[in-house]
C-alpha cells in the first residue's frame, strides 16, 4: 500500500495471509485499524436474500462452559437453506453488514476526488503528487473467498491462489504491481511531508482534501469491522458451523485430502507460492497439480454439503444481531461516508 492511501498497515485475521489486495490465498475477515478503514471496506452487497434470510435469535452473548444444549439457546435460528444441488447458489456470499460498507465504485469516486483536491493544494505549494494508477480489470469481491474457494473454474487454473482481476493475466497484474510500487520512488521527503502532513508543518494537502470531503470517519473506529469480527467469531463456534465443517471434512477425507475445514485447507498451501519461486517475468508460478487437485476436491465437497449457503446463513444471523445491538453506530458510519461520496461527486 502506498503512502498516499487512506491507511497504514492492515491487520487481518485469516487462515493464510490473504487480503483484499492481490494475494495468493483465501482470507478471513479483517480487523482493521481506524485509519485504514476506507481502503479495507469490501464491496457492499444487497441485504441478504430471502433464500438465506435469518430469523434472528435472542441472547447471542453465550456463556463459558455451557453444555451443547444450553449453547444452542444462544445460537440464531436460520430459515430453510436451499441446496446447491437443486437451486443455484452464488459463489459470493451476501451478508447483512455489506450494506454498511463502501462499494468499489463509491470508493473510487472518493479516491479520485481526494487526489484532485490534494493535488490542487500541492500545486499551490509549487509541488505535485503522482496520480494513482487506474486499477486493472474488475476486482473480485472480498466476500468471494470468505469461506474458502468455491469456484471450480478458478480452482482448476489457480488452485488456492487468488486469480488476477477479471480480464487480467498474471503477467499484467505483476507488471501493474511493480508500477504501483515504483510510483512514489522519486518523491522526495519535502514533497511527502507536504502531502501527508508529516514533519510537524501543519496539515498536509491530503488532510485538507479529506476535510473538504468530510472524511472524519476515516480517523474513527470502524463499527462495521468490529461487528463483522464479532459475528465471525461467534459463527465459527456455532454448532451448525461445526456440523457443516465436519460433513465437508468427511467428504474431503473420502477424496484423499484430510482437512478439518476449508480455511485450513487453504492455509495448508499458504507457503506454496513463496517456496516455488517466480516465473521468468516475475509473476507467480502456476500452482502444482497437487494443489489444484485439493482445490477441486474442496469445491466439490462444498457443493455436496451445501457449504456456502449453510455457512452464510449462520453468519448472517449473527451479523443481524450485531446490527441490532450497534444500530446507531453503524447508521452514523454509513451516513458519514455517504456524505463524503456526495461531496466527492461534486468535485471536478
Amino acid at each position: 500500500m502506498t503512502t498516499d492511501h487512506i491507511g497504514m498497515t492492515r491487520l487481518k485475521l485469516h487462515a493464510d495471509a490473504g487480503a483484499t489486495g492481490h494475494h495468493p490465498r483465501d482470507a478471513r475477515p479483517h480487523l482493521t485499524p481506524a485509519k485504514d478503514m476506507f481502503h479495507m471496506n469490501p464491496i457492499p452487497r444487497a441485504a441478504i436474500s430471502g433464500t438465506v434470510a435469518v430469523l434472528a435469535g435472542l441472547g447471542l452473548s453465550g456463556c463459558t462452559g455451557a453444555t451443547a444444549n444450553s449453547r444452542a439457546e444462544y445460537e440464531p435460528s436460520v430459515a430453510p437453506v436451499p441446496t446447491s444441488r437443486s437451486t443455484r447458489v452464488s459463489h459470493v456470499p451476501e451478508l447483512p453488514l455489506d450494506s454498511y460498507r463502501l462499494s468499489t465504485r463509491d470508493r473510487k469516486i472518493i479516491e479520485r476526488a481526494e487526489f484532485t483536491l490534494a493535488n490542487r493544494c500541492m500545486r499551490e505549494r509549487g509541488m505535485s503528487w503522482p496520480a494513482p494508477l487506474e486499477p486493472l480489470g474488475e476486482s473480485h469481491s472480498p466476500n468471494e473467498r470468505r469461506y474458502g474457494i468455491s469456484n471450480a473454474t478458478i480452482a482448476s487454473s489457480n488452485g488456492y491462489q487468488l486469480p488476477p482481476p477479471v480480464g487480467v493475466t498474471r503477467t499484467e497484474q505483476h507488471q501493474w504491481d511493480q508500477r504501483s510500487k515504483a510510483r512514489l520512488a522519486s518523491v522526495d521527503r519535502a514533497t511527502m511531508n507536504a502531502y501527508t502532513g508529516e514533519g510537524g508543518n501543519g496539515p498536509g494537502c491530503r488532510d485538507r482534501a479529506r476535510q473538504e470531503l468530510a472524511m472524519w470517519w476515516v480517523y474513527s473506529s470502524d463499527p462495521v469491522s468490529a461487528a463483522s469480527g464479532a459475528a465471525w467469531a461467534r459463527a465459527k463456534s456455532d454448532s451448525k458451523v461445526r456440523a457443516v465443517n465436519a460433513e465437508w471434512s468427511t467428504c474431503m477425507r473420502t477424496l484423499g485430502h484430510p482437512q478439518p475445514d476449508p480455511l485450513s485447507a487453504a492455509g495448508s498451501w499458504a507457503g506454496a507460492a513463496a517456496t516455488s519461486g517466480t516465473a521468468a517475468d516475475g509473476s507467480m508460478r502456476a500452482p502444482s497439480a497437487k494443489e489444484i487437485a485439493m482445490a477441486l476436491a474442496d469445491v466439490k465437497c462444498k457443493h455436496a454439503v451445501d457449504y456456502i449457503a449453510r455457512r452464510q446463513a449462520v453468519e448472517a444471523g449473527y451479523q443481524a444481531a450485531e446490527i441490532r445491538s450497534r444500530s446507531t453506530q453503524l447508521q452514523t458510519h454509513r451516513s458519514a461516508w455517504q456524505l463524503s461520496v456526495r461531496k466527492a461527486r461534486a468535485v471536478s
